[in-house]
C-alpha cells in the first residue's frame, strides 16, 4: 500500500513539474505558501542548510540537493 502511494505521488509530482516546464501551470505564489525551488539543469532543489553562509554571517548557507526536510521555503512578507 505504501509503495502504491509513493508511485502515485511520484506520478503527480512529475505531472506538475511537466506542466510547469511547459508553461501551462501559471499559479500565483501567495504569502504563507510553502514552495520548492528546482534547478532545471540538475533537477536538484535549493536547500537551506543549518550552518551560516561564509560571506553573510546572519544568513543561512544554501546549496543544491536532493529532496529532504530542508528543501522547502515559506513565502512571508518582509
Amino acid at each position: 500500500m505504501v509503495d502504491a502511494r509513493i508511485k502515485q505521488e511520484k506520478l503527480q509530482n512529475d505531472a506538475i513539474l511537466e506542466s510547469i516546464e511547459n508553461g501551462t501551470n501559471n499559479a500565483k505564489v501567495l504569502y504563507g505558501q510553502i514552495i520548492q525551488l528546482r534547478h532545471v539543469a540538475t533537477g536538484k532543489f535549493l536547500k537551506a542548510n543549518t550552518v551560516t553562509a561564509s560571506c553573510e554571517k546572519d544568513c543561512l548557507k544554501s546549496s543544491l540537493d536532493d529532496v529532504d526536510e530542508f528543501c522547502h521555503f515559506r513565502i512571508m512578507p518582509r
